[in-house]
Formats: C-alpha cells, sequence, structure tokens
C-alpha cells in the first residue's frame, strides 16, 4: 500500500519549463520522495513524499510500488535535463578506504 505523506507545489514555478527545473529522487525501502528545484529563481517548485505500508520483502515487490508512483505522478512522467536519484537502505554502506577493514565485513 502507498499513502502520500507530502505534497507541496510552488504556483509560482513554472514545473514545465524542464530547462529550468532539476528532479532529485530518493528511493527507500519504506518509502519514496522527489523534488523539483527550480535552478533559475532557486525555488522548490514541488516536493513530494510517499510511504511505502507494509514494505515488500524482495526487490521485484518493491519495484511495483515505484512504477505505481512514478505512474501517478505526472511531474516523473517528463523529460528533465538533470536528475539526481539517491537509493538508502541498510543493506549497503560506503566506508572510506583508511577505515575499510575487511575482517569486519
Amino acid at each position: 500500500m502507498i499513502k502520500e505523506i507530502i505534497e507541496i507545489k510552488n504556483n509560482d514555478v513554472d514545473l514545465l519549463n524542464l530547462q529550468e527545473n532539476h528532479l532529485s529522487i530518493q528511493l527507500s525501502l519504506d518509502g519514496f520522495s522527489f523534488c523539483v528545484f527550480n535552478t533559475v529563481q532557486n525555488v522548490i517548485g514541488a516536493f513530494v513524499v510517499y510511504e511505502f505500508k507494509n514494505t515488500a520483502v524482495n526487490p521485484f515487490d518493491h519495484l511495483k510500488l515505484v512504477e505505481q508512483v512514478v505512474e501517478k505522478e505526472l511531474l516523473l512522467q517528463l523529460n528533465y535535463k538533470t536528475v539526481t536519484v539517491i537509493h538508502c537502505n541498510n543493506l549497503v554502506t560506503q566506508v572510506p578506504k583508511p577505515l575499510f577493514n575487511k575482517n569486519n565485513l
């Protein structure tokens, strides 16, 4: 189940002028959020957060939830000049090489 938690849209920003807008997406196992940032006006045009209830235990179920959000949100179906995607989960952690120790895997 998908529940929309927050939806903020700035009507003063032309969200369809893709040359001026950057899309940032954050994926996690329990949710999905995205932000459209207008680089000319230096303001957020849209910010939306979804929560995944009864989160999927495998990647295929998780992908289905993400696909449902993308199908629902028209802003996610546009082609942006720049896009950043961040995936957060507790399965992977980046460790700087000087601190990495194979024995701690």
